[in-house]
């Protein structure tokens, strides 16, 4: 068998399959990564509210309002991102007509940017409750 009658493994329908592929996968990316940040912040949420209470329960002095507060945030903190991260699992709503590719691709399209987008909202809600653990350690330390 010549070079030329050799069947090709790498043409125009492999990466048309690798396309596909990288699009039935985009939600399923998405979802699988808002389902362990859930994990993760249920985990933290445990955690840190229970290493709070003991804190403040055994803590050496009083503290005050606003150290109480500090202390106390990062619960609320989590939860809300915890809601974030519920939201990016959720599923999204499209609306297209089937018989026109062209809507069905911009109908995907601004789903899959959507879909990210609740992700990186979650992603930064985390960030924010991490920075409020940081404060929270700093006010139970003294080193804030």
């Amino acid at each position: 068998m010549t070079e030329d009658e050799a069947p090709q493994l790498v043409d125009d329908y492999y990466w048309l399959g690798r396309a596909g592929e990288l699009v039935t996968a985009n939600s399923a990316l998405r979802a699988d990564a808002a389902k362990q940040l859930m994990a993760a912040l249920a985990w933290l949420w445990s955690v840190y509210t229970g290493a709070a209470i003991l804190g403040a329960a055994t803590a050496s002095r009083a503290l005050s309002g606003a150290e109480s507060v500090v202390l106390g945030a990062p619960s609320l903190l989590i939860v809300l991102a915890y809601a974030g991260a519920v939201y990016a699992y959720m599923p999204l709503t499209v609306e297209f007509d089937p018989r026109d590719p062209e809507d069905v691709r911009v109908a995907f399209t601004e789903a899959t940017r959507r879909g990210w987008r609740r992700l990186r909202i979650a992603l930064a809600l985390a960030a924010v409750a991490g920075l409020g653990i940081a404060a929270a350690i700093g006010v139970a330390t003294g080193t804030v």
